[in-house]
């Protein structure tokens, strides 16, 4: 082990790292609703915040990520935490020799010119991996952006047709109420009496759309 205890490896892989976290905050806090991470104890940088490796699980959890997409991040993860965490996985050999079926799997994935290295092969190979899950991680926080978003649409759609319908019978009811109460009190209605309908049936139907549509 050299006296950097391969600082640069660490680097190429915590930097790669550093930007997946930092998507999947933004994108798991706009789900929840969050405007600024940053401030937040589950998404900030403070102590007690959610780990990298759990944002991915949740990731996975929603189904966001497909069975191929999930083996790359897991593979992904376990590169990233043997770097983290393993002083003696000063470069790629030797970190790969602690993840058992890896070197194997992530060659398969992405393959290297036979002429060079192990290490460079093992290297390059996760270089080619933590660029592709951050095109990756992008392109799926959009379609599942763009889903929820036309999912919320489809919701409000579906919310303000309901609560027209209920409007609707509403005034219906209510307008039938009030000529069956001037028929019994007189053959004959008024256009002085009639002068203002319209304006009540309109304060009608929007008093009764508002109560029916934040009940949906």
């Amino acid at each position: 082990m050299d006296n950097n205890i391969g600082l640069d490896n660490r680097g190429t892989i915590l930097t790669a790292s550093l930007l997946l976290e930092n998507l999947t905050s933004v994108f798991l806090a706009q789900l929840l609703g969050i405007k600024d991470y940053k401030k937040t104890k589950s998404f900030g940088n403070k102590s007690g915040n959610i780990s990298f490796n759990q944002k991915i699980e949740l990731l996975i959890d929603m189904d966001a990520l497909a069975k191929k997409e999930k083996a790359k991040f897991l593979t992904f993860m376990e590169i990233r935490n043997q770097f983290m965490h393993n002083l003696g996985a000063d470069d790629f050999v030797s970190c790969f020799e602690n993840l058992e079926g890896k070197e194997k799997y992530i060659l398969s994935q992405y393959p290297q010119p036979d002429n060079l290295s192990r290490e460079e092969k093992l290297k390059q190979a996760s270089i080619e991996l933590s660029n592709e899950l951050i095109k990756t991680a992008i392109e799926i926080f959009d379609k599942v952006k763009e889903k929820i978003g036309n999912d919320l649409r489809l919701e409000v759609l579906e919310k303000f047709k309901n609560a027209s319908f209920a409007g609707i019978a509403e005034v219906e009811q209510v307008f039938n109420d009030y000529i069956k109460l001037k028929s019994v009190e007189t053959d004959n209605i008024s256009t002085e009496e009639l002068k203002d309908v319209g304006t009540t049936i309109r304060k009608v139907f929007y008093a009764s759309w508002k109560k029916h549509f934040e009940k949906e």
